[in-house]
């Protein structure tokens, strides 16, 4: 999500609102898959938390406005507020 605020824009990573959404998600593919009907439920939102959290790092880090970063991507202050699981 992109908020305007004093003529800036801030950009906005909800990590809540998006796990919800992959439970979710992941909840209607295994419902919509039968050979997904022994799936470890609890271990597969498990590792798919553990990569998209791992996705999300990683953009940020290239969007990062610190020296080191040599991407050519914007670069934006990051404060990433994820809670530790």
């Amino acid at each position: 999500m992109v908020a305007n605020q004093e003529g800036q824009h801030i950009w906005v990573f909800n990590h809540l609102a998006a796990k919800t959404l992959r439970t979710d998600i992941s909840a209607e593919f295994r419902a919509a898959n039968d050979r997904l009907d022994n799936l470890d439920t609890q271990d597969f939102n498990f590792r798919l938390e553990k990569e998209a959290a791992e996705f999300e790092t990683k953009l940020l880090k290239l969007l990062e406005d610190k020296p080191e970063n040599k991407s050519k991507a914007p670069k934006v202050p990051v404060f990433d507020f994820r809670p530790k699981y």
